[in-house]
Formats: C-alpha cells, structure tokens, sequence
C-alpha cells in the first residue's frame, strides 16, 4: 500500500517474524528493536536498506543480508540468547563494501575474526562482550583500515597489560578509543618508545651471545667473571627500560585523560 516509504518504525511491538515487507522496495530505515524476532529473513525485496536496528530481540546468527548492498548501519545489541552471537559469512561480505556502523554490544561475542569482513567500517561498537584475544583484535584491525572509532569497554581484554598503547599502534587511523580521543602526537610517541625499547633489548641479546661464544674459546673462569658482571649491567639496563616503560606509559594515559575532558 505503501510503496514509496522510506522509514519503517517498528520497535517495542511484540513482533516474531519479519514478514510482509516486500513492496516497500524504497525503505532505507527500518527499526525492529525491541521485539521477539529470532532470525534475520524476508529482507530480500529492501535493496536500498540503508540502516537497520534489530537490537533487543532474539537473534542469534546475523544473516539473511544477502541481497542488502547498500547498507551503511547495522545495529544488533543485546540479544536476549544465552549463546555467543554467530556471523554468517555470506551476509558479511555482501555488506562489507558499504558498511560503515557496526554495533553489536552485550551479545556474548568471545571471536571477533569473521568482522574482518567488514573492512570499510569507520564506526566499530562492541561493549560488554566476552572478548580476550589480543591477537585477534590486532587481525581484525589489520582489515579495518577506515576505522576512526572503537569501544570494547567492559570486555575482558581489557585486563591485558597496556592493551590501549597496543591497540593504539595496531590501527593508524583510529581516532577515538573506548570513548577517549587519541592525542595527535600519542601514538607516534608509543611508536617511538616502543621501537627504542625493543631495539635495546635486541642489543642486549646480541651481547650475552658474543660472550657465550668466547666462554667457550677462552679462559673459562674470566669469561664467567665477565658474564656476571655482563649480566648484572643488563639487568640493571632491563630494569631500567622497564621503569621507564610503565612512567611513559601511565604518562600517556594521564595526557589522554587530561585531555579528554576539554
């Protein structure tokens, strides 16, 4: 009856199924938040969708966008499983060329790999989940070359020792982090510190590796006396580093607080 309509606001209805929505070709916006559904589906015929709000319902597989290529926002929150949220990787990439708001908060999401995908995204929210790996963030930023904004707050991740100086240096074009702004000159300072660091703890190894070799070509009592006192100088030398690691790093932290509040 209505062909011509572009929003579609639905939200708080008790609805179970989407259904009934094939001659809206023109939508753009439609707001399903706050209802029963348990599955993403009959979406086939809203091919200028442009945002989508299924949060608050019962979902537990993102799919069913197979035919949505002009999406730009997607917000999937809170769903009301007792099972980790699960991507299909079809739905990921047909969207990924135009997509560029993902939120997908309080849904118990422990893997983060399959948002890979969405490499275009520049707005990337996924507070109060289970995530922990380190190593797979850095992946998933490795992709997200547009990202400017990240929340991961109240995940366990953030329990890994200066997980925002890693972060930070994992993405050169993130601007905002767990909602405090990147100073200008923060990251190229991590970068530095960080580079100077692991550049005096490659020397070090390079040295306790020349003296173990005379260890064994010379006088093995003078080489011991050397290696300890070697030893000691590195570990005062390693001590030291480390010190300044934690003073630099609670600097920066103490900045990025500092001005965030201006």
């Amino acid at each position: 009856m209505l062909p011509q309509l572009q929003s579609l606001y639905l939200y708080n209805n008790q609805i179970e199924k989407i259904e009934n929505l094939e001659t809206l070709s023109n939508l753009t916006q439609l707001n399903l938040q706050g209802n029963f559904i348990r599955k993403i589906e009959n979406l086939q015929n809203l091919k200028h969708l442009k945002k989508l709000n299924l949060s608050r319902n019962m979902i537990a597989v993102l799919e069913g966008l197979e035919y949505n290529q002009e999406l730009e926002e997607i917000f999937i929150s809170h769903q009301q499983t007792t099972e980790e949220l699960q991507f299909d990787m079809t739905s990921l990439a047909v969207i990924s060329n135009t997509l560029r708001t993902f939120e997908a908060d309080g849904n118990r999401i422990k893997n983060i790999s399959p948002l890979a995908y969405l490499n275009n995204v520049r707005t990337l929210s996924l507070k109060s989940n289970a995530i922990e790996d380190l190593e797979g963030m850095e992946k998933v930023l490795a992709c997200m070359t547009m990202l400017v904004q990240l929340d991961f707050r109240d995940n366990p991740i953030e329990k890994v020792p200066k997980v925002r100086d890693q972060v930070v240096m994992m993405s050169q074009n993130l601007e905002n982090l767990n909602d405090k702004k990147i100073l200008g000159n923060e990251r190229a300072f991590l970068m530095k510190f960080y580079n100077i660091k692991s550049n005096a703890n490659a020397q070090g190894k390079t040295k306790t590796t020349g003296l173990t070799k005379q260890g064994k070509q010379g006088n093995e009592l003078a080489v011991a006396g050397n290696s300890i006192k070697e030893g000691k100088e590195n570990q005062k030398y390693s001590d030291g580093l480390n010190k300044a690691s934690d003073f630099s790093g609670n600097t920066v932290h103490q900045l990025s607080k500092k001005f965030s509040y201006h």
